[in-house]
């Protein structure tokens, strides 16, 4: 069995600009999607189970509502 222990989930909404620019010039070329989609076309097919954490560090730039989370982690 394979569980991801540790994943996240965001729209672009949710991040502030400086931290979207962050991500953007971080990542040496990989993808910076978090959304919901993408966790369902990528962890859904490879993990059993996963966990989901959510991100709420408005001092960073980070601001995913628990609520959001708790929806999507419903739906599985």
């Amino acid at each position: 069995m394979i569980i991801d222990w540790h994943t996240n989930i965001w729209l672009d909404e949710h991040l502030s600009a400086e931290s979207r620019a962050h991500m953007s010039r971080s990542s040496l070329g990989r993808p910076t999607d978090g959304s919901p989609e993408r966790h369902e076309r990528e962890i859904l097919p490879v993990a059993e189970k996963f966990v989901v954490i959510a991100c709420r560090w408005p001092r960073c730039g980070f601001d995913v509502p628990n609520r959001w989370v708790a929806d999507f982690v419903a739906r599985h």
